[in-house]
């Protein structure tokens, strides 16, 4: 499946919190003259027009950053925010040349006792200054990552269940270090985490809490597209397994901790866990998988995915929307129909997900592709299978009028 070309869009995710003081002095240069004009005009002390020029740079600078604020926070696209100038596209000897100017002219006027001057003069050096490490610094976001917690389904329980008696309890260990990698990020340590699973309940068919035995594809297969969806339905609801819960809400909790530990805005989640699917469970096809004794269908439930480390595209998909459930999105679990010279019928032979805007909760950002997906409506769709894919990609094989909410 190879990724369709998306338009790059100015997602400004992780910036410095003063980028915007050079744009809001450029603005108060070109109100200087007439503010201080109409100042002047009025009789006012020299005093008295340095500290209402001041005070209008800073209501400058903060108005602007307020609106920056306002956009990141509500995904909207800041091509039209954006410093004018940066030291990081070779404009450095510039900014150190504005500096230097500007700095010994307010120290002239300083001499001179002109003071009318000085407010331009120094909050010019200043702007040129943060200029030159703009953005080389994470935007510090008021609780970085925890804006989905009240959203959280009631069934969220991120405490692994007590040891039950008898039984080997083994770990699956999982890593956001390629993730992070493939959104630009470095790592600063160890993003590992572990999640904890009774080892009968998943290889032991004569345990009382085997899980494979509730799945219904392990004891039937589907022949048409309402047997699959009606399966399907089931394992979407996830197991009775407290580990699979507690597995499913620690992945949840890991992700909110790495928002916070790198300052990316709550509407981060969407995409690290859709990746955290994509490169964390190895693709494999059923009947090549021992774990499942090479059945040729299998909907695994989520905590067999995340036990076996492995599933084709509908294990992904249901691992997929059981997080974003957990999560407390709006989320369908679709079937759809991928038509190409090995489907040339047209049949339903991929799973994926497609997530919803809910006003009430954090918003689909702008870059996030939406498109009408048959039975689920309006909605961005996300490839859970392919390493890579960025929520709103899909193939061009895709045939949006013929999606199946499961």
């Amino acid at each position: 499946m190879s990724k369709k070309q998306q338009p790059i869009l100015v997602e400004d995710v992780k910036v410095s919190g003063t980028d915007m003081i050079l744009p809001a002095t450029l603005l108060f240069l070109i109100l200087y003259f007439p503010v201080c004009s109409m100042m002047l005009a009025r009789g006012m002390s020299q005093l008295s027009i340095f500290m209402l020029l001041t005070a209008l740079w800073l209501v400058l600078c903060g108005a602007l950053f307020a609106v920056k604020h306002f956009m990141a926070m509500n995904n909207m696209p800041m091509t039209s925010m954006v410093t004018l100038l940066d030291s990081n596209v070779g404009c450095a000897e510039f900014n150190w040349m504005i500096i230097v100017l500007s700095l010994s002219c307010a120290s002239g006027c300083i001499y001179a006792g002109q003071l009318i001057l000085l407010p331009a003069f120094l909050a010019t050096g200043i702007a040129f200054s943060y200029n030159m490490y703009v953005g080389k610094r994470y935007w510090e976001l008021e609780e970085p990552g925890s804006g989905w917690i009240p959203y959280h389904h009631p069934n969220f329980s991120p405490e692994a269940p007590v040891n039950p008696s008898g039984k080997r309890l083994v770990v699956r260990n999982f890593s956001w270090t390629e993730i992070l990698q493939s959104k630009n990020i470095t790592p600063r340590d160890s993003d590992d985490f572990k999640v904890t699973f009774a080892e009968p309940d998943y290889t032991d068919e004569h345990s009382a809490d085997y899980v494979r035995k509730s799945n219904p594809f392990y004891s039937e297969q589907p022949y048409t597209d309402d047997d699959y969806t009606r399966m399907a339905a089931v394992v979407k609801s996830g197991s009775s397994d407290p580990y699979e819960r507690a597995a499913i809400s620690q992945i949840i909790q890991s992700a909110e901790e790495l928002c916070r530990k790198y300052a990316l805005p709550d509407y981060e989640m969407y995409d690290l866990l859709l990746k955290f699917c994509q490169f964390n469970i190895k693709y494999r096809v059923d009947d090549e998988c021992d774990s499942i004794n090479h059945i040729n269908e299998y909907f695994r439930f989520p905590g067999e995915t995340l036990f076996d480390l492995e599933g084709d595209c509908d294990c992904k998909a249901v691992l997929a929307y059981s997080l974003f459930h957990m999560l407390g999105a709006k989320v369908e679990l679709v079937s759809v129909c991928i038509k190409n010279d090995n489907n040339p019928e047209g049949r339903h032979n991929h799973a994926a997900i497609i997530l919803k805007d809910d006003a009430n909760k954090i918003k689909l950002p702008a870059s996030f592709q939406k498109d009408n997906y048959g039975q689920a409506g309006k909605g961005v769709y996300c490839e859970a299978t392919a390493e890579g894919f960025q929520p709103g990609w899909n193939t061009p094989d895709l045939v949006k009028d013929n999606v199946i909410v499961i």
